[in-house]
Parts: C-alpha cells; sequence; structure tokens
C-alpha cells in the first residue's frame, strides 16, 4: 500500500497486529466509495486537500490576515498550499511581507488544518491559485531566493507520512516548515508591474475581436 505523497517503500518487513473484523457497517450511495492512496491525483488530495484549504482561510481571518484564497495544488500531493492574500494587505495589516509570513506560519503550525502540511506559498491575489501554471509562473519570478523570500521555522510538529522526512523527524513528529515569499517586494510599495499577456496587456476590443474571429484564423 502505498501512500498520499506518491510513493511505495520496499525492503524489510516486520511483524505487525492482526486485526479480524466481526461485523462492518456501510454507507449506501457513499460520498467517497474508495480511497487509493498514491501519486497525485487521488482521493486524498481532494478530499482531504479542499477541506483543508478551507479551513485555513478561516483560521487565517479569524487571526485577522486579510486573506482573499487558499489552495493547495493537486500536483503537490498535500505538501503545498498556496495562499493568496487581498492586494490590500500592506495597507491593512500595516508591515511588510516578512512579519506577514511570520504570522501566517505562527497561526498555521499550531492547528491540525496547517500542521501536517511543510511549505506555503503565500501570493497576492492577482495570482489565479487554482491553477498550476500561474503558481509556478508566480513562484519562479516572485520569490528571492534566500532569506527574503523563506521565512523558516524550525522544530515545528509534523505529519510522519510528508515524503522527504528523515528518520530521525519521522520518528519525532518535528521538521523545518517554510513560508515562501511570493509577495510583491516591500519597496515596490504594493505596486505589480502590468502583466506582459494577452488578457494583461492587449486592449479589451482587441482581445474580444481575436477571439471571435479564432476560428477563422484556423485554429480550434
Amino acid at each position: 500500500m502505498g501512500e498520499y505523497a506518491g510513493y511505495l517503500w520496499t525492503g524489510s518487513t516486520s511483524a505487525k497486529p492482526v486485526y479480524r473484523a466481526s461485523a462492518m457497517t456501510f454507507r449506501e450511495d457513499p460520498i467517497l466509495p474508495i480511497s487509493v492512496a498514491g501519486e497525485p491525483v487521488e482521493e486524498n488530495h481532494t478530499a482531504w486537500g479542499i477541506p483543508n484549504a478551507a479551513e485555513i482561510v478561516h483560521v487565517l481571518r479569524e487571526a485577522g490576515l486579510p486573506i482573499a484564497s487558499v489552495w493547495s495544488p493537486f500536483e503537490s500531493a498535500n505538501h503545498w498550499y498556496v495562499i493568496a492574500a487581498e492586494m490590500d494587505w500592506r495597507q491593512r495589516l500595516g508591515y511588510g511581507a516578512e512579519q506577514f509570513c511570520r504570522e501566517v506560519g505562527e497561526c498555521l503550525f499550531k492547528v491540525k488544518a496547517g500542521m501536517g502540511t511543510p511549505k506555503y506559498i503565500l501570493v497576492s491575489d492577482d495570482i489565479d491559485i487554482t491553477s498550476t501554471k500561474e503558481v509556478v509562473w508566480a513562484f519562479a519570478t516572485r520569490n528571492h531566493s534566500g532569506p527574503r523570500g523563506e521565512v523558516v521555522f524550525n522544530r515545528e510538529a509534523t505529519n510522519p507520512l510528508v515524503a522527504f522526512l528523515s528518520g530521525d523527524e519521522k520518528m519525532s513528529m518535528h521538521t523545518t516548515k517554510v513560508v515562501y515569499n511570493c509577495l510583491p517586494p516591500d519597496e515596490w510599495e504594493g505596486r505589480l508591474p502590468k502583466r506582459s499577456s494577452f488578457g494583461g496587456s492587449y486592449p479589451q476590443w482587441l482581445q474580444t475581436r481575436v477571439l471571435e474571429n479564432w476560428n477563422t484564423y484556423g485554429f480550434q
């Protein structure tokens, strides 16, 4: 049997208790009929990742943080959550990105919904966090390599099934966690450059004309 990270460990085995069932209860027309743990996408990533994302929104908003939405990209196998901050977060909080990242971690690592995930990516909500393509673009182009881009939390409680943990970390159920700062740099003062894209740069009348004539250009 594999696990939600997508790996099936091989090697030596050991004796385990045997359970003998005398009865079984079940639900007619179950919502989740079966879960086959393994590589994304499977039921752990949907039936666990989506509700956890909703709970994380609730936890962070209860703490007074201006959060627009939260999502766990299915491809991350519940090892990432992407958090979108409201665009005016800087004005509402009155401090910079590093402190914001630290407050996010301090809120999440002490609650069940946030405890089991080792990596969080904090972006502004101009990013569609349900689009893996946009998340990868934001992480690659907005995260500064080094202390400015990574707020590190040491010796935090963890789910021992996180894939990359060492044996000691699995036994102690503690590891290092990170909130990646993909917010606009503080010196931008909250301003984002214009997107260089069809939707971001082309005037609306031209976008409409292109889309209306897409098939006549020979595209499907």
